[in-house]
């Protein structure tokens, strides 16, 4: 991936963080595999911008939204332990 411009980097954390509040609101339905991909995806963002990558000499740079994917990690994990102590949510309330 080649460097962005500051404006698109802007402009792609806006559609990340607005993807992240929909997938983590449920609009997007309750999708257990929600991560990353679905992220990218929704947002419309290349999903390697997520991980750090190796320049030449070895030495790991993040990625441009990598602070994003671990508040994402971090958010969608309470999310989820939310819904799971909630009443009538998770695997026993199927039963």
């Amino acid at each position: 991936m080649g460097r962005i411009s500051a404006h698109t980097r802007t402009r792609n954390e806006r559609a990340v963080r607005d993807a992240m509040e929909r997938i983590l609101s449920g609009c997007l339905g309750e999708d257990p595999r929600s991560g990353l991909k679905t992220l990218a995806d929704e947002a419309g963002v290349p999903r390697s911008g997520f991980y750090p990558r190796l320049k030449p000499d070895g030495t790991s740079v993040p990625g441009p939204y990598q602070h994003l994917a671990t508040e994402f990690a971090r958010r969608l994990s309470a999310v989820r332990a939310e819904r799971a102590a909630a009443p009538g949510c998770g695997p026993a309330a199927a039963g």
